[in-house]
């Protein structure tokens, strides 16, 4: 191999894969740099699969060389040569079943890895060997136990092989591949399933506690899964030809109890017999859900299982999983057209009793969670991550019951929350968790439809949220507002703030302020629940808006900007937590009061940046970092831009030092955002105004070539490079510094991943230059997207083409781009705008680029080379009357709130909400397309009289309507 490596001996791999497990980050470093200088050699991925095999090597060592194989094959299979990638593949399948459990799942892994591009077309054998092996296995299930071992090996990779299909896209292909794999797959797994669930499953196996029942399980648990993946897409006429068998099995899954003495002790974990009754919940709701028809005569019988199954496991979280699979079931059959199940006035009642009342009640675990680890009860009930939480599944259920019986269950829980309430105001102290279970309902039976993000839209109009918030939840608030700090029912608490958050929409408006005042003063209790829950809650309620308008009234706030400002402040500065609730409350505060921020310019400035300073060394949660960042957008946007005059040396002086110290210590999780920042603070400055010197001296960084090889600072470095642009493009020309940007602009179209960002920086460069600047270039610059959409064409390369083109058209003039083109090339104007430029135009849906194109197109109406090409001439009128129809049909929207949840966020970069967007081409300096229409239209056909015959003749009779209506606008005709 490459730099002296020995192939043909195991130590030398075995102790670099060692070393990339030293605690010392120069030896792991070096270590991890000579392997990946080596692993381009041949037959590097053999060589681990032997170290990985090799029981002569410490076990640490052979699972760190599992770990980089299934890296490696990750990152690299592509480049491997194909003989090598055969003869790994072939290695895998022979290796897979020898290995120790904890190898053997790694390797499974690198095979699914390789499946995703290779199987089944280009490993056909894959499949029908492990099915091989999964017959010969099931042969001596009975003589040979360790062919039960084999037997979950195999289901295990085939589990993994076929998991994908829960999660594509349906389409012929995958049909076809799902066809293929269940030829082979589908008879041996039924086999092996009925095997252990007839021959071996009952409850004094599964009470075994022994390797030979884990693994029987393990064979059932991965069946299961199996089963369920097979069966997603579509249902497989083999399983349906024998669903008896199946549903013998799940049946028989369900109806097995193991209660015992021991069987409920809290501190019990999940047990495999759990998980194996929960997929089988899961594949029954599959089937109940999509295949109802099909399952409705097994139906009853399972409904009525697992309503034993939930009845009769109790409170303990070791049985979580089961109770809220079972209860998921539930929710679907009450939602289907066999709602009649749950018809008996009886049968609902006992439902709510004995099914839904145990599971919403709070519990020790609970309690637990709230005083031992506050985030993850955040991120449980409020988040709405807690889908597999038992309140959630059974908030899911009483949704699913009042789709057909809302007046029956409204009723029924109607009198359980009554009766919790009067239990609660006669004995408080011992009878608070009936009230908090009564919260619970109230949300589950009032709430009808809506989302986390928006809150409830649709509620049950049988429930009266308005005067259960008046009576039951503002009190509650009061309360806890009063002492903050020694708040009696915290829990309570936060039930009441969350209902609060959730029927948002629903609270009176003039108990919005007062709620918010409540809301305040919990921001400084000292339990991260109760500031963190009152921090979601203010910054969802200050987002409500009608009809663009903010719903809360910022004069009935202003007594609370301070003490929201100086409390938010405090917590955000506890940078132990990095709590991204409190800086996001904060941004939104920011945006809401605006420019009424002033006076606490300087405060925030300092809190935030000595935030950001605290943990510069050791960055952790991405979230609170990006809020941070977005309360300086939010300070410049709306502070700022009011008064720049005033605030803009305020905000440099502060940010300056902190952005040149992170630009120099090169902090990665912080640099993408300065570079948004530093251009949104560039173009804060006057439109026409040169920058400052200290920006100035930024500029020749930005040329720096390791920096644009950082994928997630590319954004933000062409966002700053189109503010110098802007701002100050006479300076970068007499200082030669055009050329480089230039540069920029070829690497980044060259790539199809920031292709979008190069054509942005080329848009910005001709809307800032004046001819006489940018012509000398022009013409590699049109030789550089040529070369692209020859060898790289994208459509959303195409369109950016287009928009560019058209644009150059109206800037510099027609001919000039007619010109431009057949200098490269004699003819490429025409061939271009046939094959390239027309057909591809039409696609393009943003209204302010069809009105770009509409207009740059409007102008080749008068275009002499097209006026002597009369058919061609027709296709760009109808293409531009297309244009103008869309144009008008897709007017820009705004919107006053300007952050979104679906805001742009992945590990190299996020873009700033409260940055904003600008515009490449400023659409305000666009000529109006119709207008353009107009003049060139009458121009050309008052020249050319034959053009008249064409158009009568040629043009289809609706075209031939909006032309007239255009031309009647501007009081003209043919």
């Amino acid at each position: 191999m490459a730099n002296g490596f020995e192939a043909s001996t195991l130590s030398t791999l075995a102790s670099y894969i060692d070393a990339t497990l030293s605690p010392n980050a120069s030896v792991r470093r070096n270590a991890e740099a000579f392997l990946q200088s080596n692993e381009k050699g041949p037959g590097f991925s053999l060589l681990l699969v032997e170290l990985i095999s090799n029981s002569n090597f410490q076990f640490f060592t052979r699972q760190a060389a599992a770990v980089y194989l299934k890296n490696y094959v990750k990152r690299s299979w592509e480049d491997v040569n194909e003989a090598e990638r055969e003869k790994l593949k072939r290695s895998l399948t022979d290796t897979l079943l020898c290995l120790p459990v904890q190898l053997r799942k790694l390797l499974i892994e690198t095979m699914s890895v390789i499946a995703d591009s290779d199987f089944p077309s280009n490993w056909e054998y894959l499949l029908p060997e492990l099915c091989f092996k999964l017959e010969q296995a099931i042969k001596s299930f009975s003589q040979n136990r360790s062919s039960w071992s084999t037997c979950d090996g195999v289901l295990e990779a085939v589990d993994a092989l076929v998991e994908c299909y829960r999660h594509l896209f349906r389409s012929d292909e995958l049909l076809l591949e799902l066809k293929y794999v269940l030829g082979h797959i589908q008879e041996p797994l039924l086999k092996t399933f009925q095997l252990v669930s007839e021959s071996y499953l009952t409850p004094e196996f599964v009470k075994e506690d022994n390797e030979y029942t884990h693994t029987l399980l393990e064979v059932l648990y991965r069946c299961c899964r199996i089963f369920y993946s097979l069966c997603y897409q579509d249902l497989p006429e083999y399983f349906e030809d024998h669903m008896e068998e199946w549903a013998r099995g799940f049946l028989k899954i369900l109806n097995i109890s193991l209660s015992s003495a021991s069987s409920d002790t809290e501190d019990s974990d999940n047990s495999l017999f759990d998980q194996v009754q929960a997929e089988t919940l899961d594949n029954i709701t599959l089937y109940a859900e999509k295949y109802e028809e099909e399952f409705r005569p097994y139906l009853s019988q399972f409904v009525s299982a697992t309503w034993s199954l939930l009845i009769r496991h109790g409170s303990s979280s070791k049985y979580d999983q089961v109770v809220t699979a079972g209860m998921g079931l539930l929710t679907i059959v009450s939602k289907s057209v066999d709602f009649g199940l749950f018809s008996e006035p009886d049968t609902l009642k006992q439902v709510c009793e004995y099914i839904i009342i145990p599971n919403v009640e709070l519990r020790e675990d609970d309690q637990d969670l709230f005083e031992e680890n506050p985030m993850e009860y955040i991120r449980q009930d409020m988040e709405g991550s807690d889908a597999e939480t038992r309140r959630r599944a059974v908030c899911e259920l009483v949704k699913g019951l009042c789709t057909h019986y809302e007046n029956a269950i409204t009723e029924i829980f109607s009198n359980y929350v009554y009766s919790m309430l009067q239990e609660y105001a006669k004995d408080p102290t011992n009878k608070w968790k009936g009230k908090d279970a009564a919260i619970y309902l109230v949300t589950a039976i009032g709430w009808k439809g809506g989302t986390e993000r928006i809150g409830a839209t649709v509620v049950n109009q049988l429930v009266d949220l308005g005067q259960f918030y008046k009576s039951h939840i503002i009190p509650e608030l009061e309360n806890a507002s009063k002492q903050p700090s020694n708040i009696r029912f915290p829990i309570l608490t936060c039930d009441s703030i969350k209902f609060a958050t959730s029927f948002r929409n629903q609270i009176p408006d003039n108990l919005l302020p007062l709620t918010l005042s409540f809301m305040t003063e919990l921001l400084s209790s000292t339990l991260p629940v109760v500031h963190t829950y009152s921090c979601i809650s203010i910054e969802k309620i200050l987002s409500l808006q009608e009809n663009g308008v903010w719903k809360v009234k910022k004069h009935d706030l202003s007594e609370l900007i301070s003490a929201l400002v100086h409390r938010l402040m405090s917590l955000m500065m506890n940078v132990s937590s990095q709590n991204e609730y409190t800086v996001k409350c904060l941004m939104r505060v920011i945006v809401f009061f605006g420019p009424d921020m002033a006076p606490f310019l300087e405060t925030l400035l300092d809190g935030v940046v000595k935030t950001l300073e605290m943990i510069s060394q050791n960055p952790g949660n991405p979230n609170f970092i990006h809020y941070c960042f977005e309360c300086i957008a939010g300070l410049n946007r709306y502070v700022c831009s009011e008064n720049p005059s005033t605030s803009l040396p305020i905000l440099e002086t502060k940010l300056f030092p902190f952005f040149q110290s992170v630009l120099t210590s090169d902090i990665a999780e912080f640099v993408p955002y300065i570079f948004q920042i530093l251009a949104q603070l560039a173009e804060l400055h006057g439109e026409y105004d040169e920058l400052p010197s200290s920006y100035q001296s930024l500029l020749p960084v930005l040329f720096t070539p390791s920096l644009w090889n950082r994928s997630g600072y590319i954004p933000g470095m062409v966002r700053l490079l189109q503010a110098f642009l802007r701002k100050s493009i006479n300076h970068i020309v007499a200082n030669n510094q055009l050329t480089p940007i230039l540069g920029i602009f070829q690497n980044l179209v060259a790539s199809k991943v920031h292709d979008y960002y190069g054509m942005s920086l080329i848009e910005t460069i001709v809307e800032a230059c004046n001819p006489s600047q940018l012509e000398p270039y022009l013409p590699e610059i049109i030789q550089i997207m040529l070369v692209r959409l020859q060898k790289g064409r994208t459509i959303r390369f195409t369109r950016a083409f287009i928009v560019f083109i058209s644009f150059l058209s109206f800037k510099y003039g027609s001919e000039l781009v007619v010109s431009l083109l057949n200098r490269i090339q004699d003819g490429l104007f025409i061939q271009l705008f046939e094959h390239v430029w027309l057909p591809n135009v039409v696609q393009e849906a943003n209204p302010k680029e069809r009105k770009i194109c509409a207009t740059g197109l409007a102008l080749y109406l008068s275009c002499t080379t097209l006026i002597e090409l009369p058919n061609l001439w027709l296709s760009v009128l109808s293409t531009v009357l297309s244009l103008l129809e869309g144009y008008q049909e897709n007017p820009t929207r705004g919107s006053n709130n300007e952050v979104d949840e679906s805001r742009e966020y992945d590990i190299q970069f996020s873009q700033l909400a409260l940055v904003g967007n600008r515009e490449n081409i400023q659409i305000s300096k666009v000529p109006e397309p119709d207008q353009v229409l107009v003049n060139n239209f009458t121009e050309v056909v008052a020249k050319n009289e034959g053009l008249k015959g064409v158009i009568q003749s040629s043009l289809s009779s609706h075209f031939q309507q909006s032309l007239a209506s255009h031309l009647q606008k501007f009081g003209r005709s043919i």
